[in-house]
């Protein structure tokens, strides 16, 4: 295996340890509170939710006109694809998230940051790493 590889296979492996390591002391869900509660109050949540109303309403209207040109079409006798009137969720949530992390305030975001970097300092700190004095 290469050096990338590797690096990648190391990484995952970290990740998957500071996952754990969160869980089982329970600070995973104790941050996944908090960030909520700070995402909510400075009205990212209500963004995220009036752009997902937002694509959904344009993502209809293009395919209601897309079936519509589609059985026009038919009426000629010109075959087109049949999945033109399909929403696709992987396109829609790419759409909304653009640019969307970067309207989160700098407050919340070094709050956050910090909240993550002491539980997960705290969570990858085993006992018998701690000298007794």
């Amino acid at each position: 295996m290469d050096n990338a590889g590797e690096a990648t296979l190391l990484t995952l492996d970290i990740r998957a340890d500071i996952l754990e390591a969160l869980k089982s002391n329970g600070d995973w869900w104790r941050l996944r509170r908090l960030f909520r509660e700070r995402l909510e109050a400075c009205g990212w949540r209500d963004k995220l939710k009036r752009r997902f109303r937002r694509f959904l309403r344009e993502a209809e209207q293009r395919a209601a006109t897309e079936s519509d040109a589609l059985e026009e079409s038919s009426y000629r006798g010109v075959q087109g694809p049949h999945s033109l009137n399909r929403i696709e969720l992987d396109d829609l949530i790419a759409q909304a998230f653009v640019d969307l992390d970067l309207e989160i305030p700098e407050s919340v975001q070094e709050t956050m940051l910090r909240e993550v970097r002491e539980s997960v300092c705290a969570a990858l700190v085993r006992p018998e790493d701690v000298a007794d004095p």
